[in-house]
């Protein structure tokens, strides 16, 4: 059974991966998955027909694989990662290498935006080092079965993408598989503040709670929190800068700008005394508003922060990752990688945040981490520590991605917090 460190990195590494390289915007993936432990070294080859329409920058689609290893996961996409916009039956292929340690092979079909997006005939190959290509049996390959959920899994459940079998203009056969993310676009809002513009969605009624989401990730990732506390909260959920939809300027990112970004906001959409969540990155930015500007923050839930980084408070595994992604994309000598790299430094070297300086925090306050966290048990109880008015809450093996593995136990614990009037 894999650790929970491991698991933890394998989900960061996935989620952050493709987050860079899709503009930081929110996606999901359909994938199978197949057993190369007997293809060691070998080589793959998957190949699909796709299209899209109303599809761009912010809104494409791709073919992927992914190797799983004892040791990390080597991540795949079609065409030298050139995202899917055309909106005429193309084939994309995605090939390469079965690591010495390789035990899964994960391919399917990746999206991310507001578009729609046409999937059909999906092939793989597979070979030893000196033997001939096989095929592969995908299920349901070609979408000719009725029933979609029966052959393919999803990364995560997300609200908006709608998908079908269709029988409009299919590439070979009856059916082909649409996703649509279309309907999303109506949700939707944007910002102008602290010089960028900043995309936001607000549901349900009652006392403001402001979610702030993690590095690389965009709000999507709260998608379980905004259906459950939108039923008794005003939930405003934004993307940080940079991130998501949400634009950038010259100015290197940092937490003070961001937190200077969530202060604009607020001040814009005249919210004056907000509940805040924020999760990993958001929690930072969430105990940096509460000690900044005391007055708009009325409670404070955090998930995953740290005050800094060193090897008393995050895993030095997960810091080895990092560093060895950031070390990747410098090599790569690519402008376009500027503010990935940017992202990247920020968990390396920020926070800075002296442990005495949580004295300032007035707000009742909701500390909580996982058992199986990448930020370490020892730290999250000395920021719990250090703010008067808190809560410690440590979640039984529960990991860094509690709030989208364990959504049913996590939103009770914040729920109730930002409920109690005492």
């Amino acid at each position: 059974m894999r650790t929970n460190i491991f698991t933890a990195v394998i989900l960061f590494t996935v989620t952050h991966s493709f987050a860079q390289k899709a503009v930081d915007q929110d996606w999901n993936a359909f994938y199978q998955f197949f057993d190369v432990s007997k293809y060691q070294r070998g080589q793959f080859k998957f190949k699909g027909y796709v299209k899209a329409e109303n599809a761009g920058k912010q809104s494409n689609a791709r073919l992927w694989a992914r190797v799983d290893k004892k040791k990390g996961i080597g991540f795949f996409d079609n065409m030298d990662n050139r995202p899917i916009v055309s909106d005429e039956w193309r084939e994309y292929v995605v090939e390469g290498p079965i690591a010495k340690d390789a035990m899964l092979l994960l391919v399917g079909g990746l999206y991310m935006g507001t578009g729609k997006y046409y999937f059909d005939h999906f092939s793989l190959e597979v070979k030893k080092v000196e033997g001939e290509w096989e095929q592969f049996d995908i299920s349901n390959a070609d979408f000719e079965s009725d029933s979609f959920e029966k052959n393919w899994k999803w990364f995560y459940l997300i609200e908006g993408f709608e998908n079908k079998l269709i029988t409009e203009n299919a590439y070979e056969g009856k059916y082909s598989l649409l996703i649509d993310g279309s309907s999303r676009a109506a949700q939707s809002k944007f910002m102008e503040a602290n010089g960028i513009s900043i995309h936001y969605e607000a549901h349900g009624k009652g006392d403001t709670v402001l979610l702030l989401h993690g590095n690389s990730q965009s709000l999507q990732f709260f998608r379980n929190q905004i259906t459950e506390f939108s039923k008794s909260f005003f939930v405003v959920a934004i993307d940080s800068r940079g991130q998501g939809y949400t634009t950038r300027d010259e100015r290197k990112i940092s937490y003070d700008l961001m937190t200077e970004d969530v202060n604009a906001f607020l001040d814009k959409m005249n919210l004056k005394h907000v509940n805040i969540l924020g999760w990993s990155d958001g929690g930072i930015i969430g105990l940096m508003m509460a000690m900044k500007y005391p007055e708009k923050v009325k409670k404070l839930a955090i998930m995953g922060a740290n005050l800094y980084n060193d090897n008393t408070s995050v895993d030095g595994k997960v810091n080895k990752m990092i560093t060895r992604d950031r070390d990747e994309l410098i090599r790569q000598n690519n402008p376009e990688n500027q503010f990935r790299i940017e992202l990247l430094d920020l968990m390396l070297n920020e926070p800075q945040i002296d442990p005495d300086a949580l004295k300032q925090i007035q707000s009742p306050t909701l500390v909580m981490a996982g058992s199986k966290d990448v930020i370490k048990e020892a730290h999250t109880k000395l920021i719990a520590s250090k703010i008067n008015n808190s809560k410690l809450v440590i979640f039984n093996k529960g990991t860094h991605f509690e709030p989208s593995e364990n959504p049913e136990r996590f939103n009770k614990t914040v729920i109730d917090f930002f409920g109690n009037n005492d």
